[in-house]
């Protein structure tokens, strides 16, 4: 987490230097756990005229209002979040609102779960739309079961799951040994993480070797190149997968 502030912090810099006034949130910011949505409240039109009370650019880059295209930029350092939106056919949006409210953390629900209940016209369906912060301590799918339950005793059902960037594991492997009734699961057994474990292992391995072998041999190697091994003996660590641990 030290590292990821640190480049976000760099990256915010160089951001500002662009001319575009940046916010620090999460980790990154200096009441640690700033949160996204008190910073976003009001959209652009919030700070097209100037700085909301209490919601001045942590680097302004030199501005007294938002960019006039660029607007304002929230850079920040957390823990992996799943932003999934679950599509229901069926129900009433009044019904998913009041779904909404019993789901999300605000209201008392699941701990580090934000939840709208959307209509969208364009698509003709609802939505349960959905941002899930630390996902490697919370159990996504059982949020999954808990809006099925709720949707098919209200006579609709769940037409799909629609998860924004990456797919965490936290979310899958619980999936399929649910729908499989899988016997004995055991994220360790999964074949690709398996793969990628004994290949980091091998590949650290060999490594380890080059890095002795350099600064073994003294003088006979430039003093940059031993430099870059002593950098890289620090690094070479193999980092369990995801799901080792899970």
């Amino acid at each position: 987490m030290a590292e990821a502030v640190a480049s976000a912090h760099r990256i915010g810099e160089a951001i500002a230097d662009l001319g575009v006034p940046v916010f620090w949130y999460g980790e990154a910011s200096e009441e640690v756990g700033r949160g996204l949505s008190s910073l976003r409240r009001g959209g652009f039109e919030a700070f097209a005229e100037g700085w909301p009370a209490g919601r001045v650019p942590d680097l302004d880059a030199g501005r007294t209002a938002a960019h006039p295209t660029a607007g304002v930029t929230c850079v920040g350092a957390r823990r992996v979040l799943l932003a999934w939106n679950v599509w229901i056919e069926g129900v009433e949006l009044e019904v998913l609102d009041e779904l909404a409210g019993r789901l999300r953390e605000r209201g008392g629900g699941i701990p580090g779960l934000r939840v709208l209940a959307l209509e969208l016209p364009r698509q003709r369906g609802h939505q349960i739309s959905m941002n899930l912060e630390g996902v490697e301590g919370r159990e996504p799918f059982d949020v999954f079961l808990r809006i099925e339950r709720h949707v098919e005793a209200a006579g609709g059902r769940i037409s799909r799951t629609e998860v924004i960037g990456m797919i965490p594991d936290a979310l899958v492997f619980p999936a399929a040994t649910h729908r499989l009734r899988l016997s004995g699961p055991d994220p360790a057994r999964m074949l690709s993480p398996s793969v990628q474990r004994h290949a980091l292992g091998r590949m650290e391995r060999d490594l380890r070797a080059v890095i002795e072998w350099v600064l073994g041999a003294g003088s006979e190697v430039p003093a940059d190149i031993r430099d870059a091994a002593r950098l890289l003996a620090g690094r070479a660590t193999t980092k369990p997968s995801p799901t080792e641990n899970a």
